[in-house]
């Protein structure tokens, strides 16, 4: 989350960085995102996250056995850096802001609504 947290105070004062990351975790996200089962296992939101992602990948891209088996070991090892933090350290700037506007596209916060932070006044 400190990564999240990082970019949005990067392009956004405090007060605005404040109010977009608490309606990501609430509005944006998939319920308990970052929470743990009642078995202990982590990120209960995230894994049911990586589920999809891997079904959608199988389903629609009509994978073979094999390459579906590749693409679960992929998100295995590299969907936690890149989904956890919400692309933060897996994007460039321009790329990751243009996903956060789509992401915010139906949602209630606006990116236009929001004023970039500017150190100069």
């Amino acid at each position: 989350m400190n990564y999240i947290v990082a970019m949005l105070l990067s392009i956004m004062d405090e007060e605005s960085a404040y109010l977009v990351f608490g309606h990501i975790i609430t509005k944006i996200l998939p319920k308990n995102f970052y929470a743990k089962t009642t078995q202990g296992s982590a990120l209960m939101g995230f894994q049911q996250e990586k589920f999809v992602l891997w079904r959608l990948a199988k389903d629609y891209l009509k994978l073979d056995e094999n390459l579906a088996e590749s693409v679960k070991n992929f998100l295995d090892m590299r969907g936690p850096s890149f989904l956890i933090p919400l692309f933060v350290n897996f994007l460039n700037f321009q790329v990751l802001v243009s996903a956060w506007k789509r992401m915010f596209r139906n949602q209630s916060v606006s990116f236009k609504s929001i004023t970039p932070y500017n150190s100069t006044s």
